[in-house]
């Protein structure tokens, strides 16, 4: 998948954030969708990304987690874990359905990632 076929989306992040889909369009990016906040590994996945993050960082990759939790569950995961970027909120898996993941039951499914890119 490239960002030029990103599926036209609004979401909101942590801190407030607002993210268009129009302003990530010919950039690198990481999603990564998981099913909840501060479980075993989900946690463990979203670490891992906040080690890597000043190396993404350094290539111009944007990066965020989405889940269907609150924005104040993303919010107190984000400040135990010490993420250093933003995680949104899917709580109708709009966003999830958009990827094309197939994924239509109630929960999210297991772990995704999506990378795109130039």
């Amino acid at each position: 998948m490239d960002t030029s076929s990103l599926p036209s989306f609004s979401a909101v992040a942590t801190n407030g954030q607002q993210v268009d889909s129009a302003a990530l369009v010919g950039k690198p990016l990481i999603l990564y969708f998981y099913p909840k906040d501060s479980t075993p590994g989900c946690t463990r996945e979203s670490v891992e990304f906040a080690a890597m993050y000043s190396e993404l960082q350094s290539l111009g990759v944007t990066i965020f987690g989405i889940s269907r939790d609150s924005l104040k569950s993303h919010e107190n995961f984000r400040s135990k874990q010490e993420l250093p970027f933003g995680v949104r909120r899917d709580p109708r898996k709009e966003y999830v359905r958009a990827q094309g993941d197939g994924h239509t039951a109630q929960h999210l499914p297991l772990r995704q990632r999506r990378q795109a890119g130039p």
